[in-house]
């Protein structure tokens, strides 16, 4: 059981013209780390994600955090739907997809795992994302309106007891837009502890760096993950999650909470 796989696509609110960063679609067991374990052959997941991200400040070019508005009451609020379908095509491969609510962001992505040794495992990850730039345009289909992205990266997942297990990853990301470029690096790191049999308890850690072709400035992010897994029952899992920004540059300070409703059919 504790080795089970448990399955959340964190999302990420990005300043930059991609508003979904990272490998979309594929399985994970902890917040915002992908793990190196894919989903088992021939099952199929599905997953309902709901975001909501809350701002009233950004950290700006010298790291120094300021206020967003003139007003001190004051808040931007986003909230997010998005839906996961992942399948294991093999004892070593997964495929998924993932969609938005609104049609406005669609992911494919992969993971194979090349190594399998002891309580370390190790995997691939590859994926692509599109989006509709679409909410202040009044044609969001043309092509200029429409920004396409492609990340790569590797996973490494080690099982330290019984109850204790740390994921973590790289991914590397390069994002097209009109007649733009950016690149993103993302490195993640997630621990968790199973307190009792079906409650685990998760905490970790996200970092974000990037830059473009056309952007003299560097964006960093840091953020703090905190949050936890319920299993009720064989096939039907709960995930919720607090991200919380703790550093940044050239980046929005947002704090939000992640739920999660993971259905396995075998």
């Amino acid at each position: 059981m504790k080795r089970k796989i448990l399955i959340i696509f964190y999302i990420l609110f990005l300043s930059a013209p991609v508003a979904i960063a990272q490998v979309c679609g594929v399985s994970a067991s902890k917040l915002g780390a992908c793990n190196a374990t894919p989903v088992p052959l021939h099952s199929l997941e599905f997953e309902p994600i709901f975001a909501s991200k809350w701002s009233r400040k950004f950290w700006n070019q010298d790291r120094r955090i300021m206020p967003r508005f003139e007003s001190t009451d004051s808040l931007e609020h986003n909230t997010n739907l998005t839906f996961r379908t992942t399948y294991g095509v093999s004892r070593n491969a997964e495929v998924g997809f993932l969609l938005n609510s609104d049609l406005s962001q669609m992911g494919l992505a992969g993971k194979i795992r090349f190594l399998q040794t002891g309580k370390n495992e190790l995997a691939w990850l590859a994926g692509y994302h599109y989006e509709r730039q679409g909410e202040q345009e009044s044609n969001p289909g043309k092509p200029e309106n429409i920004s396409h992205s492609a990340v790569a990266g590797l996973s490494w997942t080690t099982f330290l007891s019984e109850n204790w297990s740390v994921d973590t990853d790289f991914q590397w990301q390069t994002d097209y837009f009109q007649q733009n470029t950016g690149t993103q690096i993302f490195f993640n790191a997630d621990a968790g502890c199973f307190i009792k049999p079906g409650l685990q308890a998760i905490m970790g850690i996200s970092y974000n760096r990037g830059w473009g072709n056309t952007e003299p400035e560097i964006r960093e992010l840091t953020t703090l993950n905190l949050g936890g897994s319920i299993e009720t029952g064989e096939n039907f899992l709960l995930i919720f999650g607090f991200p919380i920004d703790l550093y940044g540059r050239n980046e929005i300070c947002q704090t939000g909470f992640v739920f999660a409703v993971t259905m396995i059919f075998n």
